[in-house]
C-alpha cells in the first residue's frame, strides 16, 4: 500500500478544487497492480463525497508551503504530491521504486534549468516524522515563519525544499535521489509540455509557479 499524501493549507493559491483535480487524475489513470491510500492533510472542510477518504488535520499552522512538513508524520511508503500535479499515466514503477528500491534514500524533483532540488514530488519509505520534529524544533523555524515570503538572506531558506534538502544532505547515511531518477516519465509543464503536448511516456506532470493546471485546459 502506498501513501500519497497532499496538503491543502487554506489562505493561499490552492483550494478544494485542486484537491478534486488531483483526486480525480489519479482515479483515472491508476490500475490496478498497485494499491494506493490518498491522504489530504488539511484545515478546510472538503465535500461530503470526499468524507470515506483519509483526511487528517493540520495540527502546527505553519505558514504558507511550510504546512506541507506535515506531511513527513506519514510514515511507510510515501509519496507527496504538491496540489499543482497532475497524474497522466500509470504510477505503479514509481510506487514500486518507493516501497522496494528506496532503501532509506530520499526522493526530491530534480530541478531544470537550476541546480538543487524541488519539493513538489517526494518520496520516502520507513518512518521521516524526525524531519517535522527537527523543523518544529530547530531554532531556524522561528526564522522561517518570519521570512516565509522569499526574504532571502544567507542565513535564511528561500523556500521548503532548501530546508529538506540541506537537513538531508548534512544528516550521515542518508542521501537525496532525483524522482525523474527513480521513474521516468515525470515532466515539467512549462519546460516538457507547453506548446508541445503530453510525453507519449508521460506520468507525472507537474507545474511551478504559472500557469496552474486550472488554467491549462486541456492539458496541452
Amino acid at each position: 500500500m502506498l501513501n500519497i499524501v497532499c496538503v491543502l493549507k487554506s489562505g493561499g493559491d490552492f483550494g478544494p478544487e485542486d484537491y478534486k483535480r488531483l483526486r480525480n487524475s489519479l482515479l483515472e489513470t491508476q490500475g490496478h497492480g498497485y494499491f494506493y491510500c490518498l491522504i489530504a492533510i488539511t484545515d478546510m472542510k472538503l465535500e461530503r463525497e470526499y468524507q470515506s477518504e483519509h483526511v487528517l488535520p493540520l495540527q502546527h499552522d505553519l505558514p504558507g508551503w511550510w504546512s506541507k512538513m506535515e506531511a513527513f508524520g506519514i510514515i511507510g511508503p510515501t509519496l507527496f504530491l504538491d496540489l499543482d500535479t497532475v497524474i497522466v499515466g500509470d504510477l505503479e514503477p514509481l510506487a514500486y521504486s518507493i516501497c522496494h528500491e528506496s532503501n532509506g534514500r530520499f526522493m526530491m524533483l530534480r530541478r531544470w534549468k537550476k541546480e538543487g532540488w524541488g519539493s513538489g514530488i517526494m518520496g520516502w519509505n520507513g518512518d521521516w516524522s524526525w524531519m517535522l520534529r527537527e523543523f518544529l524544533t530547530e531554532e531556524k523555524h522561528f526564522m522561517c515563519r518570519r521570512t516565509w515570503e522569499m526574504v532571502g538572506g544567507r542565513d535564511s531558506y528561500r523556500g521548503d525544499q532548501d530546508w529538506i534538502s540541506t537537513v538531508i544532505e548534512r544528516r550521515k547515511n542518508t542521501e537525496i535521489v532525483a524522482a525523474q531518477d527513480f521513474c521516468p516519465g515525470i515532466y515539467s509543464y512549462k519546460h516538457h509540455v507547453r506548446g508541445k503536448g503530453i510525453p507519449k511516456d508521460a506520468r507525472i506532470i507537474y507545474f511551478h509557479g504559472r500557469p496552474r493546471p486550472a488554467e491549462v485546459v486541456p492539458l496541452t
